[in-house]
């Protein structure tokens, strides 16, 4: 699928949504922090959002993240939610005590470093 696509699918499902909330885009862009101008691009597919972006999008119209990607095709969903998942994963990484992320740092500098050692596939 090409990005242009792919960039107007998720557009299109946002603009659903902000719909089916009954909200206007002045309301949404507000929620999400993020300016209008920028929301309206984001719905007509002419910006790619990063991952970040579309999780705010995602909060203000109080849904997961997923639900913005129900009408993608399977693989590229996937990648998608898997980068859904390692954002969610930061936010509650960032509400631990320093102790606690050197615990998570060291654990995943060592999982890194097995899986760099171990072929597959």
């Amino acid at each position: 699928m090409p990005d242009s696509e792919f960039l107007h699918i998720i557009g299109e499902r946002i603009r659903a949504l902000r719909k089916s909330k009954k909200m206007n885009q002045l309301d949404l862009s507000f929620e999400a922090g993020i300016h209008t101008t920028y929301l309206s691009d984001i719905e007509r597919g002419a910006v790619n959002p990063s991952i970040s972006v579309l999780y705010s999008i995602a909060k203000a119209l109080d849904v997961k993240l997923s639900e913005i990607f129900c009408d993608i095709p399977e693989e590229s969903k996937q990648d998608w939610q898997i980068e859904g998942e390692i954002f969610e994963f930061f936010a509650e990484y960032r509400k631990l005590s320093t102790p606690k992320r050197k615990i998570v740092f060291h654990t995943l500098k060592g999982l890194f470093t097995g899986l760099s050692e171990v072929s597959i596939g």
